[in-house]
């Protein structure tokens, strides 16, 4: 990938940084010596859409879940072509490695790793422990808004067990879990959940 030394997986070497799931997260210390690569991307996606705003991580990008990556009808998720268009007005190539991050634990970040899986982007990562580790570790912040050039993103294909997942949403006979806060989960079902999903109350 033009020039970047990718973090080492099971794939190719032990992961030296002792990191669970080296596929999918990525170490800070990596992160940190990588943001003056332009083909380093991060990416924040956060629940609290202002935090971005106010600082963020040297270099990064924003996607709002809100207005980038949720269907205003459904609620589900946007199209291939909408989702193109998104990464591409944000500057994102096919051939960049996207570092996704967020508060609340990663929690809107992972929702928006599984869009990058599922419309087929080769190197995306979760930064481990998020925008709090980053900041309780006082790492570098700034409130300057990077000008990426304009791309022309194209979704490549999905994986197949990520279409297999995806087809489960019609008529699949796969009971799916689903987490939602207790009090979120009481009352009828709201708009963009899957068929055959099983609610799973969250405790915490």
């Amino acid at each position: 990938m033009r020039g970047i030394q990718q973090p080492v997986t099971p794939a190719r070497e032990a992961d030296p940084t002792g990191l669970p799931l080296p596929d999918v997260l990525i170490d800070a210390d990596w992160v940190q010596a990588h943001l003056d690569d332009p083909h380093v991307v991060p990416v924040e996606v956060d629940h609290d859409t202002s935090a971005y705003d106010k600082e963020h991580l040297k270099g990064a990008v924003k996607l709002d879940w809100k207005r980038d990556l949720q269907d205003p009808v459904t609620r589900g998720f946007i199209g291939q072509a909408a989702f193109e268009a998104v990464l591409s007005e944000r500057g994102i190539a096919n051939d960049d490695m996207v570092i996704l991050y967020g508060g609340r634990n990663n929690w809107f970040a992972a929702w928006a790793y599984w869009y990058f899986k599922v419309y087929g982007h080769r190197s995306v990562r979760l930064l481990d422990g998020g925008r709090e580790r980053w900041e309780l570790e006082s790492r570098e912040m700034v409130a300057e808004v990077p000008r990426r050039p304009a791309t022309v993103y194209r979704a490549q294909q999905q994986e197949r067990w990520i279409r297999t997942l995806i087809r489960a949403r019609s008529g699949g006979a796969w009971p799916l879990p689903r987490r939602r806060w207790p009090w979120r989960a009481a009352g009828s079902r709201p708009p963009g959940r899957w068929p055959q999903t099983t609610t799973v109350q969250d405790q915490n």
